[in-house]
């Protein structure tokens, strides 16, 4: 009631398109990560199921495991190439 009194109508209408149309263009761009997450941890269940661990060993943690091992080894020739490049750009300084 109290901002009705004091703005009048025609700006409450000169506002509300653009207002509109920012809020549109909000929610076109919105990305859940929900059904990201659902589908990946589904996919990581399948491949614990899958993998060829012995009995003795707990498929679930032993599948975390593997993956972490697997990713630090493809990613440590980009790590100390990386750690090249830094080290050579000190020296030239």
């Amino acid at each position: 009631m109290l901002a009705n009194r004091l703005l009048p109508s025609s700006i409450h209408q000169a506002r509300s398109p653009r207002l509109r149309h920012v809020g549109r263009l909000a929610q076109a761009r919105q990305f859940s990560v929900q059904p990201v997450l659902d589908v990946a941890g589904q996919q990581f269940l399948d491949l614990s199921a899958a993998l060829p661990f012995p009995p003795s060993f707990p498929p679930y943690a032993s599948t975390i495991i593997a993956v972490s091992l697997f990713i630090r080894v493809a990613y440590f020739p980009v790590y100390d190439w990386v750690c090249f490049i830094a080290a050579r750009s000190l020296l030239q300084v």
